[in-house]
């Protein structure tokens, strides 16, 4: 069947446009227009969780397909994390430990692991009522780690 290649490039690209929509909305934001950093969040938030993903796709051919762990997390960036192979988040932290300053990613995960669905929706009762930056640094250091790491890690395809 040939090789699967983690992080997944067509998963990754995915990724990064969610990471340009983030940045330029915080752009726009910073420029005067707060009302843009809530969905520079919310696109921050599920950048993060398409990069996570990127190492959770068990097939490519015909269609990717994510492992069962990664479709139940959905949304939860801990859990995402967490489904992860050990072996393959050593990676991650290898690579991440190469990046300044290294950051603390599982404590990272657990704490923004609900911002995707808890910023969607301001209004909301249980929603976020803050917003802080280092999502953004979380990001970008997953965008730092999946090019570092893309094709380096691989994987017998199932």
């Amino acid at each position: 069947m040939g090789t699967l290649f983690l992080p997944h490039n067509m998963v990754v690209t995915e990724a990064r446009t969610y990471r340009s929509a983030a940045l330029l909305l915080e752009r726009h934001s910073a420029a005067g227009n707060t009302d843009l950093f809530w969905p520079a969040a919310m696109n921050a938030a599920l950048a993060v969780e398409i990069y996570l993903k990127s190492f959770l796709v068990e097939q490519d051919y015909p269609d990717i397909r994510l492992s069962k762990p990664a479709r139940k997390a959905r949304h939860d960036l801990y859990q995402l994390y967490d489904a992860i192979p050990t072996s393959l988040r050593a990676v991650i932290e290898a690579a991440n430990s190469l990046l300044a300053p290294p950051l603390r990613l599982d404590e990272m995960f657990e704490f923004y692991a609900d911002y995707f669905a808890k910023v969607r929706y301001s209004y909301e009762q249980d929603a976020r009522r803050t917003i802080r930056s280092e999502l953004f640094v979380l990001m970008d250091r997953m965008e730092n780690i999946c090019t570092s790491l893309a094709p380096a890690v691989e994987l017998p395809s199932r």
